[in-house]
């Protein structure tokens, strides 16, 4: 289920997908009230392209969590790990890209873990790196692809439940949000 609210509205802590967006120094600020709360932290990148394609892995089927599933680049945060370093970590360790600007944190998984309480922060990116030959951790991911936005269905593959359509709604969300972006470049260059 896809919910859009405002991010000061408090009630968005409720859902399990909630699309927005805050800057980053708001994702440590709400990261740190849940670390408080016993709540086991994630991070996750959505990394852009210069062509508007957005970066997606297949994790391999011997994984013990989302096993075939596609997913974002990204991963757990340490005990004393800010949101801003365990994303850097991540994007190098999983593709040996480094993140050049932080668009933005467009959207929270609550209990995306079955296992613990859980809350992924998911960031839009834009990265310094051979885009064409990341350095992944080949036992880990079997596949990566750029996806275009009518490509988004794919997401789906080996998903079923009740959040079956969550990583699919992630990406359709970012590529929503790559075009306001472009909208306002083009506004701010014509006036």
């Amino acid at each position: 289920m896809n919910h859009k609210l405002n991010f000061n509205d408090k009630e968005w802590l409720n859902y399990p997908l909630v699309t927005g967006s805050v800057t980053l120094d708001e994702a440590e600020e709400l990261a740190q009230n849940d670390r408080k709360a016993g709540i086991q932290l994630f991070v996750g990148a959505l990394v852009v392209h210069p062509n508007h394609t957005i970066f997606a892995q297949r994790r391999s089927p011997n994984r013990k969590l989302f096993p075939g599933q596609w997913d974002v680049v990204g991963g757990h945060v340490e005990p004393d790990e800010t949101i801003r370093a365990a994303l850097c970590r991540e994007m190098q360790e999983e593709t040996g890209w480094s993140i050049q600007i932080i668009h933005y944190c467009f959207a929270t998984r609550k209990d995306f873990l079955d296992t613990v309480p859980a809350r992924e922060y998911i960031f839009l990116v834009s990265v310094n790196g051979d885009l064409d030959e990341p350095k992944l951790e080949t036992d880990k991911i079997d596949f990566i692809r750029w996806i275009k936005p009518q490509d988004t269905s794919i997401l789906i593959e080996n998903r079923s439940g009740p959040r079956q359509n969550e990583q699919k709604d992630i990406y359709d969300h970012a590529f929503l949000r790559i075009e306001y972006m472009l909208d306002d470049h083009k506004k701010e260059q014509s006036s």
